[in-house]
């Protein structure tokens, strides 16, 4: 007995659950280890299992999920802005805490009603910090369980189920089954059975996804119709880039179209996809915030006229990325009324506009700002926040669209997203309904080339699979992609490769259970969590806590028998 209890006491210190953090770091894109997840919270839940509820362990597993945070995503202090890249610093900062005190939180349940009531929490509140952070105005989806499981095609399906909350809560269960594993292997008198029985049931936990993605893969690939999309990389610096007055990109843009759009033209680079479609591509697209912002209204307009005009002369659909303002966008999504009174704080608008030879234009705003980096919380009343907002556009922040729409090009429809939307599933789960075809305006270039690049685009694939829809990305320096239903990257561009790039899109109608009932796991966690709060208030207010089994200060053991 002294034997087996000395040896997990060796793992009861605070360097053990640092290295969880180091672990779930590891398993995250872009290194994608993603086998290590299944086991990167042992450690932690060891550590959680001894320790009392209260600040040390509340620091402990902050520092845990800060590490994970800073090595996953210290690449956003290289940001052109300096001012955006300490508030990105700050993000890193605050992302860690929900997941800290979910831990101190399951700990209280686990002191008062035992291990069992206490891994039940541990799964459950650690879901409901995950379902915070995908929703709400000021969400930021990035530090997520499910995201372990980015580069994990053969195990990843299941998230056409549930999302990437599913994906979690598979991974929740693996290091829970884990844990009681050990627990078998360190209690002395114990039969084989119960440790045959733990290393039976993580097998089958594991390996249950991939039975479901070996069947449901080869259903996605019998894809019929496809589209025919052309691609613009400008590979321009970030720092001139970053020059929103600048009317010259829209020329540079417009002439790497040309160079295939016009009679006998081809793609300027060898690595294009799909070279034997012919004729005109179904669609153009050119990545966000391509368009200039100029502060005269009738210049504007007339910016918007001629990339009409060009569209109907050369008899394709253009879909692109623009900085727009309330007063001379084409056709903005915010209610006039919310325009105007909100103009003098956030004029401005990262949009999505869509030129066609037959019709006017449509536009989409982006719905889910990127908080820190695109818009400061309360900028509209604190006059202070307002001059610390970043230079979105000339402007403190952007303002805000009212919802998910899809562009009607000719006889298909195209969802579109721009830029961090791509982590937001649950917003792009409300496209599937009408979208033939998924389209991802992006602005990477912003940090250089960083780890970021990779790891956005490896995180945006989790959104082609959660609704089987076909995911082209337009980016500005690298890189522009296309990805498939199932997930799989079929072509992607390179870093600051200059080009136009033809892509054949399957079209893909399969109906998935995310996309008819969104993030159903989080809803649940939400719900259980509440009645596990009550539950310990309950026995709080009504109920003396039990009589401890050792003297006062010292340490009870996790695993002795009972």
């Amino acid at each position: 007995m002294r034997k087996y209890n000395r040896l997990l006491y060796r793992f009861d210190h605070p360097r053990w659950a640092m290295g969880s953090g180091i672990l779930l770091a590891l398993s995250l894109p872009p290194l994608g280890l993603y086998p290590l997840a299944w086991v990167a919270l042992v450690p932690l839940l060891v550590r959680w299992s001894y320790e009392r509820p209260g600040w040390s362990l509340l620091r402990e597993a902050y520092a845990a999920f800060l590490l994970t945070s800073s090595i996953m995503g210290f690449w956003v202090l290289f940001h052109e802005f300096t001012l955006t890249a300490l508030l990105s610093g700050l993000g890193l900062l605050l992302l860690p805490l929900p997941f800290a005190v979910a831990v101190l939180a399951a700990g209280f349940i686990r002191a008062r009603f035992g291990l069992g009531a206490g891994l039940l929490a541990f799964v459950s509140f650690l879901l409901t910090a995950e379902f915070l952070l995908m929703h709400g105005p000021f969400a930021v989806p990035w530090l997520l369980l499910g995201h372990t499981q980015a580069d994990a095609l053969p195990f990843n399906q299941i998230a056409d189920l549930g999302g990437v909350g599913l994906l979690s809560l598979w991974v929740l269960l693996l290091n829970v089954v884990a844990l009681l594993g050990i627990r078998t292997v360190v209690r002395p008198g114990l039969l084989p059975g119960p440790r045959s029985l733990a290393a039976l049931t993580f097998v089958i936990v594991a390996m249950a996804p991939s039975a479901y993605g070996d069947w449901r893969r080869p259903e996605i690939a019998r894809a019929g119709d496809r589209l025919e999309v052309a691609v613009v990389q400008p590979a321009v610096p970030s720092s001139q880039w970053a020059d929103f007055t600048d009317g010259l990109r829209v020329e540079r843009l417009a002439r790497l179209s040309d160079e295939f759009l016009a009679p006998g033209g081809h793609p300027r680079t060898a690595r294009a996809v799909a070279q034997e479609a012919g004729g005109r591509p179904d669609l153009l697209v050119w990545p966000e915030s391509s368009l200039p912002i100029f502060d005269d209204a009738e210049r504007q307009r007339r910016l918007y006229a001629r990339l009409s005009v060009w569209s109907a002369q050369r008899g394709v659909p253009l879909l692109t990325g623009a900085i727009t303002r309330y007063d001379s966008a084409p056709a903005p999504t915010a209610a006039p009324y919310e325009a105007r009174a909100t103009g003098s704080v956030t004029p401005y608008f990262n949009s999505a506009l869509l030129f066609t030879p037959r019709t006017a234009p449509q536009q989409y705003d982006k719905v889910h700002p990127l908080p820190l980096v695109e818009t400061i919380p309360f900028t509209r009343s604190s006059p202070l926040l307002r001059r610390l907002g970043p230079p979105a556009g000339g402007s403190p922040a952007y303002g805000t669209g009212r919802g998910p729409a899809s562009f009607e090009v000719g006889s298909f429809r195209v969802g579109t997203v721009i830029g961090s939307e791509t982590l937001h599933g649950d917003h792009v789960r409300r496209l599937a309904p009408d979208a033939d075809l998924l389209v991802a305006l992006v602005q990477n270039g912003w940090w250089g080339h960083s780890p970021g690049i990779a790891q956005h685009l490896r995180l945006s694939r989790l959104r082609a699979i959660e609704i089987r829809r076909a995911l082209i990305v337009a980016a500005d320096n690298g890189a522009s992609s296309l990805i498939l239903p199932d997930g799989t990257v079929k072509w992607s561009a390179g870093w600051m490769e200059e080009g136009l790039f033809r892509l054949r899109a399957p079209v893909l109608h399969t109906p998935t259970v995310y996309a008819a009932h969104g993030d159903w796991v989080g809803r649940g966690s939400g719900l259980l969590s509440g009645g596990l709060v009550l539950m310990w208030l309950g026995a709080l207010v009504f109920f003396r806590p039990p009589v401890p089994q050792t003297a006062r200060g010292k340490k009870r053991p996790m695993l002795v028998p009972a």
